[in-house]
């Protein structure tokens, strides 16, 4: 996923508010992912239905690749901000 790269300048956003504001929305992804954990698929649900059970962890594992990969984009574009100059 394509990362944001905004331009620190006297103008615009301070560099700590745009890197708080990704701090910020790192959290609330990472609380999503420890919500979603709790609607992991498991057997015990799909009792004689070995092929929903199936596709319905690789619906979860899918949510989950998407959030993890939109933490780390955020986090990457915090790095860039703390370091840029």
């Amino acid at each position: 996923m394509p990362t944001m790269k905004p331009i620190v300048n006297l103008n615009g956003s301070s560099r700590h508010s745009l890197i708080e504001a990704r701090k910020k929305a790192r959290l609330a992804i990472m609380a999503a992912m420890d919500a979603m954990r709790d609607m992991a698929p498991h057997g015990r649900d799909y009792i004689g239905n070995a092929e929903a059970l199936g596709r319905d962890a690789e619906v979860f594992s899918g949510r989950m690749m998407a959030l993890r990969q939109m933490e780390e984009d955020i986090l990457s574009e915090a790095l860039a901000l703390f370091g840029s100059n």
